[in-house]
């Protein structure tokens, strides 16, 4: 006789009254992050599944979430664990041969005890037919999100009310965006297919994004950026428990991939440790290195990576964020010595007080642009840092303050302080007067401010533990991206970047889901490879396409009325539509531009996006516009170009602000 039932022969005895015992209900959830509507279908072999919408043919709309679905434990035999089972469904609405259909096993044991193994959530890949393929399903679940944290099972952390281990459950529920659900699928676009007939991957149209800001002052252009980035297991040998870079790590792509994601903001935690500069996660002691940083790459694997990628993408800008842990006493020549080998790609502060007049280690932030820093410079790299000014201010490389801003550089704030503010909406003009309450140390916004997300177990247990799963909120997500992207800050910093899982390994998933929540320019496929040079805004989507313009056809062109000289991101720009007849595609760009002169304006494209979402809000002032709104971005010898000016010595492109 086991121990159930030695202890509990009251259970057993219900076990034999009954052959299906209700025991454990759970929430579960499918988010479709795609452009076009799907259908999830759940067909139960065991116990029952219940939910406001049904379970068959249950349409789901684009970037949005299903209805939560109630899975019911019951028990087949008496002498049957509580399970529930069956197959899940997703299907492209507007393509049923394309379908992907996924096993689900759901258990309740009271023996032995693991927060990890009293339910079992397993949701496994059964087939996919057609043109969904299985790397764009993302499987969340309390036991996928333990498995990159050893930590979340740690004795000494658990003895805290279990808040380490319920960490996960928090994670989840935050990613599957439920009141109770901590168990989902994501289906979302990946990186490296095409989805329209010559059309462009999503890889290609973050990097178009990224450079649609290209003239734009630092303080005005959007990114994405990646916290703690090197706190990874690819930069450490360590499979200590309590080594934070192994058991507990805030990123899961190399910086290598992270730059190839999109990320244009590198955050390097250092330490010195074992006779160099070291990527290790440490703000407590010095005394603690050797426990924390053992097995730990030196910062000079991270500069190879950033230096051999900057070559390959000579177009891109890159900004390293150094993360002090300790101070650095004595030490910041040897850090020099390592952040030289960057060289020649580095703007450092002696170019900056050469050509801009700023006092040494300084970054004139609303003076520079990308553009200026790689075609005025031939410069791809900015370093800044965090802590520990009072040493890095010797710095050949290190700008450690920001013109007219009292905050250090890369002012942060976090996504959980964010939300939780009365400042966190960003759809209508307040937006502007919320980012400088949020960041009160920059009220004329001169820096460039950063939001950061946090998934450690660490961050959970010491900020978070004691809020219910459901209020966890330190997080990007697919569903709140959009929002916190119509706020003027410039770099949205992700954790745990690339970490999603299939049906079998949390290794080998593409494409994060969050990824294609950054797109807010291009549609999904754009631009076309032989569509019109000149694009257009689709009012219903709400994104930039370039199929060939229709002629003899009604557009309306986006303008926009220069304000007074204006060199922060602190009120809105003057947007405001004509509309116009496109006679020829040859003549489209003229014609626009035209339209734009005679009425006052400037023909123009919303370069980031809390300026997107000022047009977007004029486009449907009255309603849905029944026209296509075509805007100032064309290709100038083969590259996609922003409020291109049409001078006599040249035709280039400019900053909105100029």
């Amino acid at each position: 006789m086991d121990l159930i039932t030695k202890k509990f022969p009251l259970l057993l005895l219900c076990l034999f009254i009954s052959t299906e015992v209700k025991a454990w209900s759970n929430s579960f959830r499918f988010i479709n992050n795609f452009n076009f509507p799907m259908t999830i279908t759940i067909s139960p072999s065991l116990a029952t599944v219940t939910s406001t919408c049904g379970i068959s043919n249950v349409t789901v709309n684009p970037q949005s979430p299903s209805c939560e679905f109630q899975f019911n434990l019951a028990q087949e035999k008496w002498y049957n664990l509580p399970a529930n089972q069956g197959t899940i469904t997703l299907t492209k609405q507007t393509d049923p041969s394309s379908y992907c259909v996924y096993n689900y096993q759901y258990t309740y044991t009271l023996l032995p005890y693991s927060f990890f193994d009293i339910h079992s959530e397993q949701i496994s890949l059964q087939s996919c037919q057609g043109n969904l393929k299985p790397g764009e399903i993302s499987v969340i679940s309390d036991h996928n999100q333990e498995l990159p944290r050893p930590l979340a099972k740690n004795i000494a952390i658990n003895i805290d009310k279990d808040k380490a281990v319920k960490s996960t459950e928090s994670f989840s529920q935050s990613d599957c965006g439920g009141n109770s659900g901590d168990n989902c699928l994501i289906a979302s676009p990946d990186l490296n297919t095409v989805y329209l007939p010559n059309g462009s991957t999503l890889a290609q149209s973050i990097t178009l994004q990224n450079e649609l800001d290209r003239y734009e002052p630092l303080n005005f252009a959007q990114f994405m950026g990646s916290h703690n980035s090197a706190v990874s297991r690819q930069y450490t040998t360590s499979t200590s428990p309590i080594n934070l870079s192994y058991a507990d790590p805030d990123n899961y792509l190399s910086i290598t991939d992270q730059l190839n994601s999109g990320v244009r903001q590198i955050e390097l935690d250092i330490v010195w440790y074992n006779n160099t500069v070291t990527l290790c996660h440490n703000h407590i002691s010095t005394g603690l290195e050797g426990i924390l940083c053992e097995g730990n790459a030196p910062i000079s694997n991270a500069i190879t990576e950033i230096k051999s990628w900057v070559e390959k993408n000579p177009s891109a800008l890159v900004i390293v964020y150094l993360d002090v842990n300790l101070p650095l006493t004595g030490k910041v020549t040897n850090l020099d010595s390592e952040l030289a080998k960057l060289e020649p790609h580095v703007f450092t502060p002696a170019l900056a007080t050469e050509y801009f007049g700023v006092p040494n280690n300084t970054l004139p932030a609303y003076q520079l642009s990308a553009n200026k820093l790689i075609q005025g410079f031939h410069k791809n790299i900015i370093i800044t840092n965090d802590d520990d000014t009072n040493d890095l201010q010797t710095s050949q490389y290190v700008f450690v303050k920001v013109q007219n801003s009292n905050a250090t550089p890369l002012y942060e704030s976090a996504v959980d302080t964010f939300v939780q503010s009365n400042y966190s909406n960003c759809g209508n003009q307040n937006k502007y007067s919320n980012v400088k309450n949020l960041y009160a140390n920059d009220p004329n916004h001169y820096n460039i401010l950063r939001m950061n997300e946090s998934r450690t177990v660490l961050d959970y247990v010491s900020d978070s533990g004691s809020y219910l799963p459901n209020l966890y909120v330190d997080y990007y997500t697919t569903q709140n991206i959009s929002n916190m992207l119509n706020c003027p800050i410039n770099v949205f910093s992700l954790s745990l970047l690339g970490f999603t899982c299939d049906s079998s390994s949390c290794a080998s998933h593409p494409t994060d889901p969050r990824l294609y929540s950054f797109l807010w320019s291009w549609g999904l496929g754009y631009p076309l490879k032989n569509g019109s040079n000149l694009a257009y805004i689709n009012p219903t989507s709400g994104h930039f396409e370039n199929n060939p313009l229709v002629t003899n056809t009604n557009y309306s062109v986006l303008c926009y009325k220069k304000t007074p000289a204006a060199q922060t991101p602190t009120a809105p720009l003057q947007w405001y539509l004509q509309n116009v007849k496109v006679f020829s595609s040859q003549s489209s760009f003229n014609v626009a531009e035209s339209a734009c002169r005679t009425s006052g304006g400037v023909f123009g494209i919303p370069t980031v996006a809390y300026w997107m979402n000022d047009a977007m809000a004029v486009i449907n002032a009255n309603g849905i516009n029944p026209y296509n709104v075509l805007v100032n971005y064309t290709t100038i010898n083969g590259v996609w170009t922003p409020n291109v000016v049409v001078a006599i010595e040249s035709t280039r492109g400019q900053s909105l602000l100029n």
